[in-house]
């Protein structure tokens, strides 16, 4: 797997007072996770997510809005994973 930071962008709405419209990348706001599918020619898959080192995420609603790749072959999934058996009770 390759992982690269050049796959992850910001795109943030220009105006937060004005929740509408695109961002400031000119299309959706949020943050975009890109692949440009193909064949990758070092062997390495291309790939993009995002993770977090916080601890204190414990309980709670999470959602994540997702536009899908048109890329054939990407797969688009959010996942929770614990590090310990107590975490995913």
């Amino acid at each position: 797997m390759n992982f690269t930071i050049n796959n992850v962008f910001s795109n943030p709405i220009p105006d937060h007072r004005n929740w509408t419209g695109p961002g400031t990348r000119g299309v959706n706001p949020g943050v975009e996770l890109v692949v440009t599918g193909g064949v990758p020619s070092d062997g390495y898959v291309e790939l993009a997510q995002m993770d977090t080192s916080r601890s204190d995420m414990l309980w709670g609603s999470y959602r994540a809005g997702m536009k899908l790749s048109p890329v054939a072959g990407t797969c688009a999934a959010f996942f929770w994973v614990g590090n310990s058996v107590l975490d995913c009770v």
